[in-house]
């Protein structure tokens, strides 16, 4: 129930207007009297909130203005129009998936210069957040910072989303902080509503780190700026409700703090200016934040009043998270007044309304998958009629000039008559001129084959070449380790070493086999093993492998991450494994399944510390996950008689 960092519109009043009512009459009158071009551009510029009162009359008007427009129109302009006409459509439906598609389509195929492709990117990146497309809308942002110099200032602080906003999105708010100072350090003007919403911003980004007591140094940093403007203007509902809403977050921080006391006055005014506002999302938000305060302070009357409240203004939002936090809401109420069966329907309906949500949102975009599908196929068959009535203009003009084309292929015949004699003459001649090139393309293909070859030898010598640097290397760290007198860095060298000595064994058996781009799994991980356990003089630790993977090869990318995070593992065995023990035993799989192949490395020693799965607990384990990471395979730690790590590589 954390709340949303607000929008600076929202503080300075702006949604709180009222706008004029749409005069139905006199858009129609308008639109029938236009002209062709007239009607798109006037359908293209008003709001879908109000087009929509009118789009049932005038909906065979637009299939045909669009029919019209695909079938003898070549430009551009009035393509993209229309467009913008189905994204506003789209928008208002919340159909963000098909929102998406016609952007994409936009930009490729109807957007003419940089303004038309403003508009789509500030609607493709609102409806990218909205789906949770982060990847899409960083890339939006880079193609954007990358002409900053040609997008008026207006217009590109209205488009670019933050990074520290996309960054809260991924639920990384550590990220969001850094990034927010950096944007609020950028600005040039510093007026008291871009304060006030960094501060609020920053508030809620440490409510999500769960440091109450920082959030709350910055919400009341944001409250002191708006102090002054409310005792000047006490009746702006603007300024009351954004000093509620910063209420609710400090709210929020105190029940984090388990001062669940001060934080109802908070959210009660958080909420009576929220339903002033015709804000319900946050007020609904409050109110759940509020049955829990109550329900802490086991004021169960008090929280059932309120669950009642709640779930009328929950209604009325489409938002599905709301209506999830209720039911456990429900379910806390009920299990702690002791109605055990009450709380377990309560749980029971927040998992079948969790199961429903995902299954409506798997549909729709299936849905929107095949009307997006729908929507290219009609644009295509239009573009085809339009191919149509071309070719059909063009079969008249063939069948005017066919006579003249008759007359003429006749006098042709004859030159060409005449010029087959002519060139019989010549036949012998080209004979002998042919022979001489296939000689010379035979002799070419000759060429190609060595120049292959040679290629073939240079990309081994390559690999020889990285090998033995690499090798040259790790006997620069031997020498440097055996020089060195302090034990902690000779240890530090010689895991080093032996990294290094993984990426070599790669390129080496690289350059020894036919193949230049790929290397046996089965082969490249017995010998790495074999390798490693020599590098270690402990014969009381028995070895025993069992590789099974006949049918798999990988190529460089591959090959060297996983050599090493096979090195850090078998390692980590050798030294740690069996501290104050007199044997052992390290046990290594390697075996395919029908979609991934699984190695296992498994010891019966002392087993893994507590603490040490986590990533920077040591280099060694720092580096394991970075290289899982890399590899897009999956770690499982098993402990019981010693350790056991289980990768699962998918197929690649």
């Amino acid at each position: 129930m954390l709340k949303k960092p607000f929008i600076i519109a929202l503080l300075l009043g702006v949604g709180l207007t009222a706008f004029g009512q749409f005069e139905r009459a006199k858009f129609l009158k308008t639109f029938y009297t236009a002209s062709f071009k007239e009607k798109v551009k006037l359908l293209s510029e008003t709001p879908y909130t109000d087009l929509q009162l009118v789009e049932p009359l005038l909906k065979d008007s637009i299939i045909q203005l669009k029919k019209q427009v695909y079938a003898h129109s070549a430009s551009k302009e009035p393509r993209f129009l229309f467009d913008l006409i189905d994204l506003n459509r789209e928008d208002y439906h919340q159909n963000f998936y098909k929102t998406i598609f016609i952007c994409e389509n936009s930009l490729q195929n109807h957007s003419r210069d940089l303004n038309d492709s403003l508009k789509l990117f500030a609607k493709l990146i609102g409806a990218c957040i909205k789906t949770k497309n982060i990847n899409r809308v960083f890339e939006v942002n880079s193609i954007l910072e990358k002409n900053r110099a040609r997008i008026p200032k207006d217009v590109y602080s209205q488009i670019i989303t933050q990074k520290s906003k996309l960054y809260s999105i991924l639920g990384l708010p550590q990220e969001a902080i850094k990034y927010r100072r950096k944007e609020e350090k950028q600005k040039v003007n510093h007026s008291d509503e871009t304060r006030v919403s960094f501060y609020n911003d920053i508030g809620v980004y440490f409510n999500k780190l769960k440091q109450p007591d920082s959030a709350i140094h910055f919400f009341e940093k944001g409250r002191k700026i708006l102090e002054p403007k409310l005792k000047e203007n006490s009746n702006n509902l603007s300024y009351q409700f954004t000093y509620a809403l910063i209420g609710g977050n400090i709210a929020f921080a105190f029940t984090l703090k388990n001062l669940n006391e001060p934080a109802i006055p908070l959210l009660k005014s958080d909420i009576n200016y929220s339903l002033q506002t015709k804000n319900y999302e946050s007020a609904a938000n409050s109110y759940l934040l509020l049955i829990r305060c109550y329900l802490q302070l086991k004021q169960l009357n008090m929280a059932r009043f309120y669950l009642d409240t709640t779930e009328k203004i929950i209604n009325t939002i489409d938002e599905p998270d709301p209506k999830l936090t209720l039911e456990r809401v429900r379910a806390e109420y009920y299990k702690i007044k002791g109605e055990e069966s009450k709380a377990y329907n309560a749980l029971n309906n927040y998992v079948v309304l969790k199961d429903s949500l995902n299954s409506i949102e798997k549909e729709k975009q299936l849905l929107t998958q095949q009307v997006s599908l729908d929507l290219f196929t009609k644009e295509r068959e239009l573009l085809d009629k339009e191919k149509i009535i071309e070719e059909g203009k063009l079969s008249e003009s063939k069948q005017k000039t066919f006579r003249a084309y008759l007359i003429s292929g006749v006098f042709m015949l004859i030159a060409i008559i005449v010029f087959l004699f002519l060139n019989n003459n010549l036949s012998k001649t080209r004979e002998a001129e042919l022979q001489i090139k296939n000689e010379q393309i035979v002799r070419q293909n000759k060429q190609i084959e060595l120049a292959l070859k040679e290629k073939e030898v240079l990309i081994k010598e390559i690999h020889h070449r990285v090998k033995n640097n690499l090798q040259i290397i790790s006997s620069i760290l031997n020498l440097q380790a055996d020089k060195n007198n302090h034990p902690e860095i000779s240890i530090i060298l010689k895991d080093a070493q032996q990294r290094i000595a993984s990426m070599a064994l790669t390129h080496q058996m690289l350059y020894q086999k036919s193949t230049l781009s790929t290397v046996g799994m089965k082969e490249y991980v017995e010998t790495l093993i074999k390798q490693i356990s020599g590098s270690f003089e402990l014969p009381n630790i028995k070895l025993e492998t069992n590789i099974a993977c006949e049918n798999r090869v990988m190529d460089l990318d591959t090959a060297i991450p996983l050599g090493l995070l096979i090195n850090e593992l078998m390692t980590n065995a050798f030294k740690h494994a069996f501290v104050g023990r007199e044997s052992g035993l390290i046990s290594v799989s390697l075996k395919n399944t029908l979609k991934d192949c699984h190695l296992i490395i498994k010891d019966n020693g002392v087993g893994l510390p507590a603490d040490a799965e986590k990533t920077g607990s040591s280099l060694g384990m720092e580096l394991i996950h970075i290289l899982v990471e890399q590899l897009n395979c999956e770690l499982h730690i098993e402990r019981g008689e010693g350790t056991s790590f289980k990768i699962v590589m998918r197929e690649k």
